[in-house]
């Protein structure tokens, strides 16, 4: 299973990496080059990326690629608005809230999302 993990800070980068074996991200733009190289099987993404592109993008970007990966917007953000806006834009879950269970939120997500049956483009 292939997955991608952005996140800006680079230390829950690579916690993705080291609890999934995730190809970590901490530039938005690297992640958006190596998508257009490879189709990963789940990609995790935040939304507060500290740079002029945010998750949003990533998150419309990626779909653009691929309409069928899954997508987890793991954040911080508890705003109603945000969430209704993940559903709009596709987005197939968005763990939000305390560490701990968000680890065990995602856990389960990687399990189910990360399967390499999936189609591929």
């Amino acid at each position: 299973m292939r997955i991608f993990a952005l996140d800006d800070y680079l230390a829950t980068a690579q916690g993705y990496q080291s609890l999934y074996c995730a190809e970590p991200f901490v530039d938005p733009y690297e992640l958006m080059h190596a998508l257009k190289l490879e189709r990963p099987d789940l990609l995790i993404t935040d939304l507060n990326l500290g740079k002029t592109m945010t998750g949003w993008d990533v998150v419309e970007q990626a779909r653009e690629l691929y309409p069928d990966l899954p997508i987890i917007v793991a954040t911080g953000l508890t705003e109603k608005e945000q969430e209704a806006l993940a559903h709009i834009k596709g987005v197939d879950f968005w763990a939000k809230g305390d560490a701990l269970d968000g680890l065990k939120i995602l856990r389960a997500l990687v399990e189910k999302y990360g399967q390499p049956s999936r189609a591929h483009n």
